[in-house]
């Protein structure tokens, strides 16, 4: 696992805890729908390519700059 990227990683963890919530529990379904989502894109985000993933991030940078910068 250490060759994964973060988001890909989490994106496992959160399928498995979904599935875990989703088999032994009774929790809402609005709860995991939102959480099977967040699995999803950071599923999508860990499996791009460099040089989409590198675009990404730095358009992540300049948001989060201009956000700061107000």
């Amino acid at each position: 696992m250490k060759d994964m990227r973060r988001e890909f990683q989490i994106s496992i963890l959160a399928t498995a805890l979904y599935t875990v919530l989703n088999r032994f529990t009774s929790v809402s379904e609005l709860f995991l729908g939102f959480l099977m989502g967040i699995s999803l894109c950071f599923f999508m985000v860990g499996l791009l390519p460099k040089k989409g993933y590198a675009r990404l991030k730095a358009w992540k940078n300049i948001i989060r700059r201009h956000y700061y910068e107000s």
